[in-house]
């Protein structure tokens, strides 16, 4: 086992469950690593990076599926207020024509 191939198998099981996993998602995992790395007491890290990369990649989709989500939900929550603000106006318009139809009665 080359000292990747963990990273392309935690990848790819993220891939099958319908996950976006990008080059520079892992790179960014790598990196977070790396950091953590430096600050483990371990003899030696070989063994603590799979494990390590597996739960930052974990965390890191976590983190990425949530910002995801809350851009939709802003860009949604925009769009209702402006629809709102549209209906709001279309509805002066009709009742100012009720009023002045009623004027004419």
């Amino acid at each position: 086992m080359s000292n990747f191939d963990y990273e392309k198998d935690i990848v790819e099981s993220y891939k099958r469950k319908g996950f976006d996993v990008s080059f520079q998602d892992v790179n960014e995992v790598r990196e977070i690593c790396k950091v953590k790395l430096k600050a483990v007491k371990f003899e030696d890290k070989r063994f603590y990076m799979p494990i390590l990369f597996a739960d930052e990649m974990k965390n890191y989709i976590y983190r990425k599926t949530i910002n995801e989500y809350s851009l939709e939900v802003t860009k949604l929550s925009e769009t209702l207020k402006r629809m709102a603000v549209n209906m709001q106006k279309k509805m002066g318009v009709f009742l100012d024509v009720c009023d002045m139809h009623e004027d004419t009665l």
